[in-house]
Order: C-alpha cells, then structure tokens, then sequence
C-alpha cells in the first residue's frame, strides 16, 4: 500500500482525527480509515502535496448515504465524486499551490505578472 511520507502523513493523521468529530460517523475508526486512505490516494494519484484542511473538502463526501442512516457510499463512489469536484472546482487552486511550493521564480509564482 503506498503511503504518504514526513510532513505530509503527519499532516493527514492530525487532520483526520479532527474532521467533524462533533458527527458521530466521523468519530467512528473505519471513517477515519477510509479518509486517510482517501487522501493519501488522492495526493498519490495526482502527484499533489496533502493540504492542510483537504480533509474538509472530503468530508461532506464521506457522509453522503443513498438513504440515510444507511452506510455510506462505497470509498471508490466517494473517491470519484470528490476527485471530480476538486479537479472541476479547485484543480487551478492545486496546480497554483503546488507550482509554487516547488519553484523560486517570483514570476511564477505570481501568474506571470509583471510589476
């Protein structure tokens, strides 16, 4: 199983202890499972450094139900929709952070504006 490594599993373990602990099904150790496993694929796959706070994004996701209270929907349904809706919605903000974590050009990092 690939994993995340330094800085960026530790980042992901503190932030999945702390999604929604207020909502029981987040308090639960199988969700917290599926969420670090999420993340860590979603970062993997794409090539991304884990953002403080994707957690958030991935949460409404985890606790969709086709009928609530059933159990949520299977992790790859889950995946696919929130993977969709960061690459659809915040794919401009993750490329925009990622290029710049990795680069010194102040340019860049600017968009390319000059001034």
């Amino acid at each position: 199983t690939a994993r995340l490594q330094g800085e960026d599993a530790r980042v992901v373990d503190a932030d999945v202890k702390r999604t929604r602990g207020y909502l029981p099904i987040f308090q639960e150790p199988a969700t917290q499972d599926t969420i670090r496993m999420l993340l860590t694929t979603f970062c993997l796959a794409n090539d991304l450094r884990y953002k403080q706070g994707m957690h958030e994004l991935l949460a409404p996701f985890v606790a969709l139900s086709p009928d609530p209270p059933s159990p949520p929907l299977p992790a790859e349904a889950t995946y696919a929709m929130f993977s969709r809706f960061v690459s659809r919605y915040l794919g401009p903000f993750f490329r925009v952070s990622v290029h710049c974590a990795h680069s010194s050009n102040r340019s860049s990092r600017e968009g390319g504006r000059k001034g």
